[in-house]
This record gives structure tokens, C-alpha cells and sequence, in this order.
């Protein structure tokens, strides 16, 4: 029976990094084990932190001197900065930003907890540390975790070279790192990577947000491998992302999708041939075993992030048959651990039966599921693939069901996820497209393709982007109306018609984000951009000048045209502009008529940008330069050989402090 018999570890202010690892073997109580002592310091000197913050500081002022120039004053929302190669989650959030300016051992999260640390020297931990778990030199060495850019900018500072397998904290080398900067100015650090693992990308390049920054280390300060995550804002200051009632820095979250505090999960699940061992890089041992014979044990091994007291594990081993082998149960009584793994031998005897047998484990009102195999089996058969349906709309659910003999393990290229040889998934496709499905048992492993087609969907589009540095802004906010996240394309095009590369976005449910125009696109001038999504994403843009006036809120383009009819302003106290964008598979020739109310055509122009509008261009005109006048009650009737899509503005000639969107007809 299981003993309360384990001592937890005091977390080492640093981190980390295990709090506590516990052990049961089928015939022996609980035994404890507390990881090796890591002694306490800053992921950076103050020297060290002096000099990256001078580098980030002189490149900042080469780019722009003056921070008026800035493309927005809106902060950036982030994406988490860890992107899991191989599994759902492959992390766990070890400290957060210290906001009690005192010291040693007086220490406030943003939520008024301890959840960071600080040093007898002075050092308040300044960034978010998410640490790789479980396994950390393995997933390090295997690079099956990767950085990425929380929001897009400019890298202005990179640093390589120094060694990343550092166990100790006390290094004298400094990190590896990358410093980018988001387009109000602020900046975010990224900190400790494997050597040589950096992106290509060099200082004043621009990465999206999501785009591959590096690999964690433990490169600097760093007694495991983990990423440090800091934010500084346009002047310097500190900014804890994270939206608390204890955290002075910023009033509003600057996550897309604000994390839980406690992100209580079992996040690995596998079986073992010995017992796992975490520790120093050169001790790690994983052992993980998926096949085995009678006569072996099976070590089932556990792994939870921010686990708390009293939350029961129920497990259960299942023979092929599905009859119960094994069963047993969990719970711990220390209030939080940020990191836990247990195991326990599962021994099976000469004459248990061949087959794949099942590892399920109830946590949280989740079931998970590990499957090994035992005896010689063939190779894999898929005995069914189903998908639920075929020709629906973008980002509506889609099942994709199968039956697998002889397979321990399915999984989707391409998808994180692990699943059972007889199981299912939702997926949510935005586009046709022809799915892998991969069957992996001791006998091989088959590869199964499964299109997937999708309903050609209705046109949406942002008609109109601003140009670089015209003195205009452009913001565009998705709503995400349903009860789940939602997942957006954005396929931005050149005014020629070339596509730039495509942009994904996750809205949450509920929940509206807003983006300037160039993080999601980055310098290049995009023209306007194409939407896949459901019908339960509503686009709008804002269209602004910079630094003043009131901005014009449009909604999405969803109509396509072959004339279109609207009304011209003043032109002494207004300027009228036409964004113009072929969606066809030709190119379209477009011309221009000015009626008057009786229905007479006293002006026709066929503007040179106009004449051969090529397949998936935009034209850009502002309607006085045709040269005649209009006259009030005159139409402008716009008439292309195709359906186009149209967007009319309008804006004040005092500095264009005021925009609005004219309403244009499809007659």
C-alpha cells in the first residue's frame, strides 16, 4: 500500500526546478528522493545584465532616436514562448517576476504569492523561467522544445557561443540569448538557449510572432535547462505580462490568452524498462520502454506540473482484453509542486497474455492513456480510418476515427498529440488537405494518408492595409463569438498580387484581440490580406493617422461586385479614396463613371492602375485626382469585367484627424 512516507524538498529560489520526486515500487512503501542542492543566483550578474541591457539600449536608439516615430502605442499581446515538438505540454512555469523590492526571502508574485525568489545581494528575479519538464537534458539534447517569438519584431540583440550544459550556477559565462522589439518600442528577452541552436536571423530582422528563436539551454546562470522570459517597455522599465492584482507594471494582461496561475496537469505518461532518474545532464536517465516480454516489469512512470495537495491520480492497468490487472490510487498533501514525477513496477509474470495492454490514469476529470505492448507482434494494421465529414465549412469540426491493431501508439505528422489504436480526434481544418496518419507498434510502423476536404469557402478579406510610413495606422481585431478557441489564416498579399507568407492566429473563447498591422505582417508593404476562419470570427479594422484623430472602424469585406455605387463628399473639405482588390483568377479591367442624378455619364476614366488589375492585386486611387469635379447628388459608379471587392474612405483635409468608411452599393 502507498505510504505517506516522502519528505518534499524546499524549492531552491532559483528554481526550479524538482520540487519533490516520489517513488513507489509495487513491493516497497514510498521512498523519497530530493534532487541534488543547486546553490541560489541571478540568471544574469549585474554586470552581465548591464551589458546586455547596453547592447539592447544602442541598437534601440540606432533604429529610432525618437520614440514618436513608434508604429503604435498598443503594447503586444503574446503567445506562451515554448512551442512542444512531440508532446501537448513539455513545460512548467517555475518562477515569476518578484515584485517585493526587499530581500533575501521576501518575495510577491503577481498574483501576491511566492512563486519567484530573490537574493541576500539585492537580486529580485526580473522574468518569467519556464523550465523544460520532464526531462529537461533529454528534451534539450533532442531538441524536442523550441523558443519562439512571443509577438513579432526586430531582433536588436543576439548573443551565441557561450556553453549550455551547466548544471551549476555558479558559470562565469554569459547566456545565449535573443532581445526583440515589438513595434510600441517594448522589448522582450529571451534567455539561456543551447549553443548553436539560435535562429539564422540576424540583428534588424523581422520575426513573426510564433516564428522559431532558438532551443532552451542552460547556457549563463542556469542550473537546468529552461527559457527566461523578461519584458521591458519602451523606456526600460520592467513589465511582469501576467495581469494581477499584485503586479504594479501593467493594469492589462499582455497574453493573448492569459495562463492559469496553477496550471495543475499530468503532461507525460509513459512506461519505463528501469526506473526513470532526473538530475544533473550526465545522470539523466529516461528509460522508456514501450515493448515488452513476460517475465519484465514495467515501470509507469508519471509526470505532473503544479500538482496540488489533495488532487487524487487513479490508476488503472488494463490486460488486452481490457479486463483489470492493477489498479491503485494517489494524493499528496503539500499544497503546490511545481514539477512532480512517481513510478511504480507493474510486474508481469511468464504467463500473462500478448497484446497491447493499457496504462489509464483519472486526474482532474481527464482520462490519459499509455499503451505498451507485450510478446512479439506484427506489424501495425489499420483496420479502419473514418472522417466524420467531408465538404464543411472552414474551421467547423471535422472527426477523424480509426481502429489500429498491434500499434502502442497513433499520431497525426504534423500534431503534438499521442493517441490510442482505437480512438479519435476533432480537428478543426481551415483547408482541404490530406492528413498522416502513423501507427507505431513493435513490429514497424505504417503511414496511412486520409484527405480531408474542406467547403471552398465565401470570400472575407481586409480590403485595405496601410502603407509603410504614409502616416497612417491600420489595427484589425478578431472577436471570437463560440465557446472555444478559434484558429484564423491571414494570407496577405502584395499590391501585384503576390502572396507574403501567411499568418495563424488563436483567438480564445470570448475573447477579442487586436493587432497592429505589423506584427501580424511584419515591414513588408502588405496591401490587404485574404480570411479563412469560421463564421464565429468577426473581423474589423481601425484606420487611423498617426498619433491623432479619430479612426474609421470597418467591417470585414464579404461582397464581391461587378459595379459599385457611391456617393463622393466635398472634396473642398474631404478627400475620397478607393481600395480596389481582384480576387479573380484573370486579371480585371475596371473603369470609373461619373453619373449625374438624371443617369447621364459625364466623365469616364480608366486609370493606368485600373487597366489590367492582375489576379489577386489591389489598386489604391484617390477619386480628385480623376480631374473632373462632382457636383452634389453625382454618383461615382465603379464597373470592373469581374466580381472585385471595393472599400470607400473618407477623411477631413485638416491632417486627416477624422476617418470614416463611405458606404459603397454592389448593384
Amino acid at each position: 500500500m502507498l505510504c505517506n512516507l516522502f519528505r518534499p524538498r524546499l524549492r531552491s529560489p532559483l528554481a526550479p526546478f524538482l520540487s519533490v520526486a516520489l517513488f513507489w515500487l509495487s513491493s516497497l512503501p514510498v521512498q523519497a528522493q530530493n534532487p541534488p542542492h543547486r546553490p541560489h543566483t541571478a540568471c544574469l550578474t549585474p554586470a552581465a545584465r548591464t551589458a546586455f541591457l547596453q547592447t539592447v539600449t544602442e541598437q534601440r536608439d540606432k533604429r529610432h532616436p525618437n520614440t514618436s516615430l513608434l508604429q503604435t502605442q498598443q503594447p503586444p499581446r503574446f503567445v506562451i514562448p515554448i512551442r512542444c515538438r512531440d508532446n501537448d505540454a513539455c513545460y512548467a512555469v517555475s518562477n515569476y517576476v518578484d515584485h517585493n523590492a526587499g530581500f533575501p526571502d521576501q518575495v510577491v508574485d503577481y498574483q501576491g504569492g511566492s512563486r519567484s525568489y530573490d537574493l541576500a545581494n539585492g537580486y529580485n528575479h526580473t522574468g518569467t523561467d519556464f523550465l523544460l519538464w520532464p526531462f529537461y537534458w533529454s528534451q534539450m539534447q533532442d531538441n524536442a522544445a523550441e523558443v519562439v517569438a512571443a509577438a513579432s519584431g526586430v531582433i536588436i540583440a543576439k548573443r551565441d557561443g557561450s556553453d549550455d550544459m551547466h548544471c551549476s550556477a555558479a558559470s562565469n559565462t554569459s547566456w545565449n540569448a535573443v532581445a526583440v522589439e515589438h513595434a510600441d518600442g517594448s522589448v522582450a528577452w529571451y534567455g539561456h538557449f543551447k549553443k548553436g541552436s539560435l535562429t539564422e536571423k540576424s540583428i534588424n530582422d523581422w520575426v513573426r510572432q510564433g516564428e522559431y528563436l532558438g532551443v532552451p539551454g542552460s547556457s549563463g546562470f542556469s542550473d537546468a535547462p529552461h527559457l527566461h522570459f523578461e519584458v521591458l517597455d519602451r523606456d526600460g522599465n520592467l513589465v511582469d505580462p501576467f495581469a494581477g492584482d499584485d503586479n504594479p507594471t501593467t493594469t492589462r494582461s499582455w497574453w493573448q490568452n492569459q495562463p492559469a496561475y496553477f496550471e495543475s496537469q499530468m503532461i507525460r505518461l509513459m512506461t519505463h524498462f528501469d526506473p526513470p532518474k532526473i538530475g544533473w545532464h550526465d545522470r539523466e536517465e529516461v528509460n522508456q520502454l514501450d515493448y515488452f516480454q513476460p517475465g519484465m516489469s514495467a515501470f509507469v512512470g508519471a509526470y505532473l506540473r503544479d500538482q496540488r495537495a489533495h488532487q487524487l491520480l487513479g490508476f488503472r492497468v488494463r490486460r488486452p482484453d481490457g479486463t483489470l490487472f492493477q489498479s491503485w490510487d494517489l494524493q499528496q498533501s503539500v499544497d503546490h509542486l511545481p514539477v512532480t514525477f512517481w513510478y511504480w513496477e507493474v510486474h508481469l509474470p511468464v504467463d500473462v497474455p500478448h497484446g497491447i495492454w493499457l496504462v489509464e490514469v483519472d486526474h482532474l476529470g481527464v482520462t490519459l492513456l499509455d499503451h505498451f505492448s507485450v510478446g512479439n507482434l506484427t506489424e501495425p494494421d489499420v483496420t479502419a480510418v473514418a472522417v466524420s465529414e467531408t465538404d464543411t465549412p472552414p474551421g467547423q469540426p471535422v472527426t477523424l476515427q480509426w481502429d489500429v491493431a498491434n500499434a502502442t501508439e497513433v499520431r497525426l505528422a504534423d500534431d503534438p498529440r499521442r493517441f490510442g489504436p482505437q480512438d479519435s480526434v476533432t480537428l478543426f481544418p481551415l483547408e482541404s488537405s490530406e492528413i498522416t496518419l502513423i501507427a507505431e507498434g513493435p513490429g514497424g510502423a505504417v503511414r496511412v494518408p486520409v484527405p480531408v476536404t474542406i467547403a471552398e469557402p465565401a470570400p472575407r478579406m481586409i480590403a485595405h492595409l496601410t502603407r509603410p510610413n504614409a502616416g497612417f495606422t491600420t489595427r484589425i481585431a478578431v472577436f471570437n463569438n463560440s465557446t472555444r478557441m478559434q484558429e484564423a489564416l491571414l494570407q496577405p498579399y502584395l499590391a501585384d498580387g503576390q502572396p507574403l507568407p501567411a499568418f495563424r492566429v488563436n483567438v480564445p473563447a470570448g475573447v477579442t484581440l487586436d493587432f497592429d498591422q505589423r506584427e501580424l505582417f511584419g515591414p513588408d508593404p502588405a496591401a490587404y490580406c485574404r480570411l479563412t476562419a469560421s463564421e464565429d470570427l468577426v473581423f474589423t479594422t481601425a484606420y487611423a493617422a498617426v498619433d491623432k484623430g479619430s479612426p474609421a472602424f470597418v467591417a470585414e469585406s464579404r461582397t464581391l461586385a461587378q459595379r459599385w455605387r457611391l456617393f463622393p463628399g466635398d472634396w473642398d473639405q474631404v478627400w475620397d479614396g478607393l481600395a480596389l482588390v481582384n480576387p479573380q483568377a484573370e486579371s480585371v479591367q475596371v473603369s470609373i463613371e461619373l453619373v449625374k442624378p438624371d443617369g447621364e455619364v459625364t466623365g469616364v476614366w480608366r486609370p493606368q492602375t485600373l487597366a489590367d488589375l492582375p489576379t489577386n492585386g489591389k489598386a489604391l486611387l484617390i477619386l480628385e485626382e480623376l480631374g473632373e469635379r462632382p457636383e452634389p447628388g453625382d454618383a461615382i459608379l465603379v464597373r470592373a469585367d469581374a466580381p472585385i471587392a471595393l472599400l470607400a474612405l473618407r477623411g477631413d483635409r485638416k491632417g486627416s484627424r477624422f476617418l470614416w468608411q463611405n458606404l459603397a452599393h454592389a448593384e
